[in-house]
């Protein structure tokens, strides 16, 4: 459904509680063209999952991000963020 999306540049996701880890690596990480992404409350998304994502070659394309009460963000996740996300 979201390869339906492929030209997608922008992405608001609000009350993620019931996101899963697939979810976001199968489904929005199969999104190459965003360039705005907001999720809030994302509190089932591992540490590993995060940085994987945040990993990911496309994410280089990002200039706005917005975490909100995304509770597993640590160390390894801030890292990917700026490495990948430097705009």
């Amino acid at each position: 459904m979201l390869l339906l999306f492929c030209r997608l540049q922008e992405l608001h996701l609000t009350e993620c509680e019931s996101m899963r880890d697939r979810d976001l690596l199968e489904g929005i990480g199969s999104l190459h063209g965003l360039t705005s992404l907001t999720l809030s409350d994302g509190w089932n998304l591992t540490t590993e999952a995060l940085a994987r994502f945040f990993h990911r070659p496309t994410m280089t394309s990002i200039v706005h991000l917005f975490l909100i009460e995304c509770c597993n963000v640590d160390d390894e996740v801030l890292k990917a963020i700026a490495e990948r996300c430097n705009k």
